[in-house]
């Protein structure tokens, strides 16, 4: 894959993140639900899920600056 690709694909992650974050209707939704899913409450799963995201897209952003410097991340 090119570099300027996989930089993208950090950008739009890290976007993407940041509008599920910090979009407050949506926070106000999902949080007055009262809906089950997986028998754990609908805010616990999407905080869960934004929590999980973020630090993957950390991961893959110190990822992909170490294979491209050349020296071993892990």
């Amino acid at each position: 894959m090119q570099q300027h690709f996989k930089y993208l694909i950090a950008r739009v992650w890290f976007l993407i993140n940041l509008f599920f974050s910090l979009y407050p209707p949506l926070y106000w939704e999902v949080g007055s639900s009262q809906k089950i899913v997986f028998g754990l409450p609908l805010s616990f799963i999407y905080f869960a899920a934004i929590a999980i995201s973020i630090t993957l897209s950390i991961l893959y952003a110190y990822w992909e600056e170490a294979s491209r410097e050349g020296w071993h991340a892990c």
